[in-house]
């Protein structure tokens, strides 16, 4: 008989909101959670960020290395320094918390034996040699808990491939009717400069708090005395990746234009910030396409996580 498995850490649940971390094999069970879960939060960049933290769930042995069982591991956000300490009490249980979670574990177990995908190991390996599809992550994200927006590895490629269609005909859409080609290079010329402007700014961005956090410890021996009081590691490190964001404004504090401002007709502010705006916008939609043709899941960029 097909067998499930739906691990949830219950020893630390003063969370209120509880996050899919990984779901497989292939994709049908997170498409199954997207359909019955009653307050659905997840995101498929999960499973990609799980990856790298140097820890590990029961869900692994489940569904990867010994039972090839399809599951979801489903981790609570909040309050991870009581987890497993003398702290993690019954006490520590937000009202409502547990109501919530019972509610959807309830709908998702049913959706589970109600599905038509629910085989054993050889049926789904049968499945998967005619069928290649039902190997690959699809692209799931949820909006505030409200609804959760689910889509195919296809239509993956499709949607984010948009937006860089857009940053390559925005220079001919700008300025072609009026000003021509030459100008078009020009603009696009342009663009690539914003680009390289965001790319430093967000490199800098990491690699400031990241010094910051080796230098401190170095000096004091104490790698995560921040992880009891969260507040502490925004003023730890967002101050530091602020000042790295900020370093190429201040260096680069006269945009070189290829654009001549008496062509164009425009203010050099205009088009410094029209320049920085597409330049961001193009370096995002380049990373998302990257991420989907590289990646086994698809890290992708959602406004509203």
């Amino acid at each position: 008989m097909p067998l499930i498995s739906l691990k949830f850490h219950l020893l630390c649940i003063v969370g209120l909101t509880d996050l899919v971390c990984q779901s497989g094999p292939g994709s049908w069970p997170s498409y199954v959670y997207a359909q019955s879960a009653l307050y659905p939060m997840a995101n498929s960049a999960a499973q990609d960020i799980f990856g790298i933290i140097p820890g590990d769930t029961d869900y692994r042995m489940f569904a990867q290395d010994f039972g090839d069982i399809p599951g979801l591991d489903i981790i609570f956000l909040l309050g991870g320094y009581f987890y497993h300490t003398a702290s993690d009490t019954v006490e520590r249980l937000l009202p409502g918390s547990i109501q919530a979670r019972g509610d959807n574990l309830l709908r998702i177990i049913k959706a589970f034996t109600n599905s038509s995908n629910l085989q054993n190991a050889h049926e789904r390996r049968l499945r998967s040699a005619v069928n290649r599809s039902d190997n690959e992550r699809a692209v799931f994200f949820d909006y505030l808990s409200w609804f959760l927006i689910y889509y195919s590895r296809e239509q993956a490629m499709l949607l984010h491939s948009f937006p860089l269609v857009i940053f390559f005909l925005a220079p001919l859409l700008l300025r072609f009717p009026t000003w021509g080609l030459t100008c078009c290079f020009a603009t696009f010329n342009d663009f690539l400069k914003g680009m390289l402007y965001h790319t430093f700014a967000i490199l800098l961005g990491i690699v400031f708090p990241v010094a910051f956090a080796v230098i401190r410890l170095l000096f004091s021996g104490q790698s995560m005395n921040w992880f009891s009081t969260p507040y502490l590691a925004f003023m730890m490190f967002m101050p530091c990746s602020l000042a790295g964001m900020l370093i190429p404004r201040m260096l680069w504090k006269s945009f070189p234009l290829t654009q001549d401002v008496s062509v164009v007709k425009l203010s050099k502010e205009e088009l410094v910030f029209e320049a920085k705006f597409w330049g961001a916008f193009g370096l995002y939609s380049i990373l998302t396409v990257v991420r989907n043709i590289f990646s086994r899941s698809y890290l992708h960029l959602i406004l509203f996580f």
